[in-house]
């Protein structure tokens, strides 16, 4: 699966971009598209120096635009991200 994300925001302003292909076998992509595409939620507009994360995947003819920021990111999104950064 490929993928491209960017983290925004924070009190320092901080910008990351973090680009390039993961494998979590295919039962465990299957799941994280069907979870974001159930859990989109509207910014929240009341967050203050919370970073905010944009993440685009793509799996064979899948793509998926999607973005969270601290206050409403899932735990397995998390998970996701956190495997992403230590790859680079």
């Amino acid at each position: 699966m490929k993928y491209e994300l960017t983290i925004e925001g924070g009190f320092a302003g901080i910008h990351k971009d973090f680009k390039g292909e993961i494998d979590l076998g295919e039962h465990q992509n299957k799941e994280m598209f069907n979870l974001l595409e159930t859990s989109q939620q509207p910014p929240n507009e009341l967050l203050r120096d919370g970073l905010v994360y944009q993440l685009r995947l793509e799996n064979k003819d899948q793509i998926l635009h999607t973005a969270f920021d601290d206050s409403n990111l899932p735990k397995e999104v998390r998970s996701l991200i956190d495997i992403i950064m230590q790859k680079k």
